[in-house]
């Protein structure tokens, strides 16, 4: 199950034209049989309106966006999956996970950051690590991603951060413990 599918193309008009977040309420309403909260609908206007700036600075009209796509037979679902071809040719998807978070401070769980979230302080997982996570998910419960078929990558988007060295959510200690590499979307072509 996902909520949206389009080319990035056409994510990016529905952003732009304001309707990507009640393409979404409608989708989510069809298919759960629930209300979206307002909380939600917020976050998917401010981080899809950041991303659709990034993949239209990037020039990725044809690549393929799929948002809220829920793993097979879990209730997890996955922020955004881009699905492209990357510089070779090669069929290749980025496991997108979106926070708005502005910063966050370093946690004692491993894997985690303390982010103010919720109106309090929270040790969460760490965004990449949230990715990464779905990430070997897929890989475990796909053929086309655990053969090869389908190059598969993970990272976070995070709209609101601004950049600094010492945090968390970018610091070096943080994105090896999470075991990932840097993932440049640019690196996806149509």
């Amino acid at each position: 199950m996902q909520l949206y599918c389009a080319s990035a193309k056409l994510f990016t008009e529905d952003v732009f034209l304001n309707r990507i977040a009640e393409k979404l309420k409608t989708s989510f309403s069809d298919q759960m049989g629930r209300r979206v909260s307002p909380n939600e609908m917020n976050a998917w206007r401010n981080s899809l309106r950041s991303f659709a700036n990034v993949l239209s600075h990037f020039q990725l009209t044809n690549v393929g966006v799929v948002l809220e796509m829920q793993l097979p037979l879990t209730s997890k679902r996955l922020d955004c999956l881009l699905t492209g071809f990357d510089e070779t040719g090669r069929p290749s998807a980025v496991v997108v996970e979106f926070k708005q978070w502005e910063d966050a401070e370093v946690s004692a769980v491993d894997d985690c950051v303390v982010a103010y979230v919720g109106q309090a302080h929270r040790d969460l997982l760490h965004p990449s690590q949230q990715a990464l996570q779905y990430k070997q998910y897929l890989e475990d419960s796909s053929s086309a991603f655990s053969d090869g078929t389908i190059r598969l990558f993970a990272c976070s988007y995070l709209s609101n951060h601004q950049q600094s060295g010492d945090s968390p959510l970018v610091a070096g200690k943080s994105i090896r413990r999470a075991g990932l590499q840097p993932v440049m979307i640019a690196n996806l072509r149509e």
